[in-house]
């Protein structure tokens, strides 16, 4: 794993450079929620519910990986409400509307095979 500095339209995160399996895509963030940065997320799982117990969740943009932990999430109208630690305003949240959202492999709960 290669940890690089700051890029541009990302809030401060170190920006990951993992191997492309190492993460499943989960969802995309398809807006904002409030002013205090809150993201709505379309949720790509087998339900909502499995996009909501992640602890961390990582947010690829311009084909780097950012990772974040979850602060608090819940399903609201078939889309996840995330907050994220690094995001603290709905100006920074605007930066990754669109933004695919992805989970770490090892996060799953998956049999061999899947």
């Amino acid at each position: 794993m290669k940890i690089m500095p700051k890029i541009e339209n990302f809030s401060p995160c170190e920006v990951l450079y993992m191997a492309k399996d190492s993460y499943i895509e989960c969802g995309r963030i398809v807006n904002t929620h409030g002013v205090k940065g809150m993201l709505k997320v379309e949720s790509w799982c087998d339900s909502p519910e499995v996009l909501v117990s992640f602890d961390r969740l990582y947010i690829k943009k311009e084909e780097v990986y950012c990772e974040f932990g979850v602060i608090n999430s819940q399903i609201h109208k078939n889309l996840v409400l995330v907050q994220l630690d690094k995001i603290n305003s709905l100006d920074e949240a605007m930066l990754y509307k669109g933004a695919t959202v992805y989970a770490d492999r090892e996060d799953f709960d998956l049999d061999e095979g899947d």
